[in-house]
């Protein structure tokens, strides 16, 4: 507090703000409430003949506790921290003046990271001891409540599709590339019947079933590098295809899940990841040492453009 507040305070008299500036031309203007406890301060740089906010911006509580506190470069907002009602310490990041990622440090030591884009938000959060509930999982930012939803893009001669059930993603990216790939239609009807199953029970309020569907998805999530689950999907499917039209994607979907439901997978462990790796590997050598010596004919008459019924994730696609 320089002397002209000093001054006014013996005198009973309002504070009035204090500017002050550093070797460096950094202007610090600092504010005070009625009793003279500082309420804020803010640097400042010269720009022209104006003055913008370039450094912290720091706002007190009457009892002089911190309560906000904003970082800027060139007016332009950085970062901004301060402690919610509950005790969460909350740090927010901005790009270009956007805020674009969210930390909350709760007060039991759990930590929440949200990555935030214009749509959706994806969550992780982080217990005391190191555990994480939930990783990336998707927020849609008008509700901030778990999305079901479908996002990438797709194109007549390309897709890129990430499926998505109460907020967590039910499998691997289906498609990426240019051409129709047979190897991922079995993946692709999986996470298609979950999604459009979650969508309907989500359209009629049954939040019951919606969580009963999330905790399906998320058991067969993790057995996706298991050979025994794989097995059982590909029978399932192929017991689908042999008694089901895929004109009709719905009956398809609802025999198929069926038929997945009853296979027992619910039974199986995820195996060790590096087992399945190795697996994996032994399996891919299998297959393109199959391809190199004898390629089936079916497979080179194959259109690379070709895209079917069960490979396009969209809600209730073929009933359009």
């Amino acid at each position: 507090m320089n002397r002209n507040n000093k001054i006014r305070k013996f005198l009973g008299m309002l504070p009035q703000s204090e500017k002050s500036q550093n070797k460096d031309g950094k202007i610090t203007i600092t504010d005070y409430y009625p009793d003279f406890s500082v309420k804020e301060t803010t640097e400042y740089k010269k720009d022209g003949k104006k003055l913008i906010k370039d450094g912290t911006q720091t706002f007190f509580s009457e009892q002089g506790v911190e309560k906000l506190t904003k970082t800027y470069a060139d007016d332009v907002i950085q970062k901004e921290s301060y402690y919610d009602k509950d005790g969460t310490l909350v740090i927010k990041d901005y790009k270009n003046g956007k805020l674009c990622k969210m930390t909350e440090h709760h007060h039991n030591g759990g930590c929440t990271v949200s990555e935030i884009g214009n749509c959706y938000t994806l969550k992780t959060h982080t217990h005391r001891n190191g555990s994480v509930t939930f990783k990336d999982r998707l927020y849609n930012n008008k509700d901030n409540l778990p999305a079901t939803d479908v996002l990438g893009t797709e194109g007549r001669r390309s897709y890129h599709i990430e499926a998505y059930i109460n907020g967590y993603r039910i499998g691997p990216v289906i498609g990426g590339g240019k051409a129709y790939n047979p190897k991922e239609e079995i993946e692709s009807v999986r996470q298609n019947t979950l999604f459009n199953m979650a969508e309907s029970a989500k359209a009629s309020g049954d939040n019951g079933l919606l969580e009963e569907i999330t905790a399906q998805a998320l058991k067969q999530k993790e057995l996706l590098d298991t050979p025994e689950f794989q097995e059982i999907l590909k029978r399932c499917y192929e017991e689908t295809k042999a008694t089901q039209s895929t004109k009709d994607i719905k009956k398809f979907q609802a025999d198929f899940y069926n038929r997945l439901e009853q296979s027992g997978y619910q039974q199986l462990n995820p195996e060790n990841r590096t087992t399945s790796s190795l697996k994996r590997a032994r399996q891919n050598l299998e297959t393109n040492k199959e391809t190199t010596e004898a390629p089936k004919e079916e497979e080179r008459q194959i259109p690379r453009t070709t895209q079917t019924p069960s490979l396009k994730m969209t809600k209730d696609y073929g009933n359009e």
